[in-house]
């Protein structure tokens, strides 16, 4: 049988364009701007395996959702690329 999920904290989305998905995320959706931060560090290049990372950090919330987060990161070192995935 497969485990549902019952409950949800925080949820982490990376995005190219931090100002597209805010309003997208803030002003489609309706969640709630409450905090603004970076991660820098050596905590965050451990956990991204790469060096010298900057990530700058929204955190949303919806109003009717009591304690469920959602993170709007955005890379701002080091400088990524755009992917040549094919889908």
């Amino acid at each position: 049988m497969v485990n549902l999920v019952n409950v949800l904290d925080n949820v982490s989305v990376t995005v190219g364009d931090m100002g597209r998905w805010l309003a997208f995320y803030r002003d489609m959706l309706g969640l709630t701007e409450v905090e603004r931060h970076r991660l820098d560090g050596d905590g965050i290049a451990e956990m991204q395996a790469k060096e010298k990372v900057v990530r700058a950090v929204v955190r949303l919330v919806a109003p009717e959702a009591r304690g469920i987060e959602i993170d709007l990161q955005q890379c701002e070192a080091p400088a990524g690329k755009v992917s040549d995935v094919q889908l």
